[in-house]
């Protein structure tokens, strides 16, 4: 059961998730998590993938993707015929639909694709020193992944000291509470 279906809150150590390709087989991703319907549509997904070097991304009809750049230095794509530049821990939305390009290798991105009409998402990059709560909504799930820093992350009853790139997938409607100095990304899934 995921925590979208009303599982209990999960810790995802970076270490542990499974690599594998691309949907075009062009690069690697880690997934996260991801929700889909009984006949195999996708709602939501999370992963981070890496751009090992210039490549297209997979094209995903009828998905609306969000990606944060976790590379050291900005990162180039063109979205159709429109260079785009993505700075450090900054975010871009595009299409499924789109053609996409990376135009040389960057490291890793944090991925955030939903089904268009089954959910919709949001994307940030959030600087902690003390403590943040954020507050969920009932059809809102709360993903948090570590960028840097040292931290420990609530939910409910239960805290967890996450490094770098190790996250948490909170329960359906669970706010998360994160305490330390840190920078994280904070993605929001709301079902429709």
């Amino acid at each position: 059961m995921t925590a979208a279906e009303g599982g209990a809150a999960r810790i995802l150590r970076f270490e542990d998730l499974q690599v594998s390709r691309w949907a075009n087989g062009l690069g690697e991703t880690r997934e996260l998590a991801a929700y889909r319907t009984t006949d195999g549509a996708l709602v939501w997904r999370l992963s981070i993938a890496t751009i090992a070097a210039a490549s297209d991304f997979s094209a995903l009809s009828g998905v609306d993707r969000r990606l944060m750049n976790l590379g050291d230095g900005p990162l180039s794509l063109v979205v159709g015929d429109d260079p785009v530049t993505v700075p450090r821990r900054e975010v871009v939305s595009f299409r499924g639909e789109d053609a996409v390009r990376a135009l040389h290798a960057n490291g890793y991105d944090l991925n955030v694709m939903t089904g268009r009409g089954r959910a919709t998402s949001s994307l940030e990059t959030v600087s902690v020193d003390g403590s943040v709560t954020f507050a969920a909504g009932a059809s809102t799930m709360l993903t948090i992944v570590v960028l840097d820093g040292k931290t420990a992350v609530r939910t409910g009853d239960h805290a967890f000291h996450l490094p770098p790139l190790d996250s948490l997938v909170a329960a359906l409607g669970d706010d998360v509470t994160v305490d330390g100095d840190a920078t994280v990304a904070v993605v929001r899934i709301a079902m429709t």
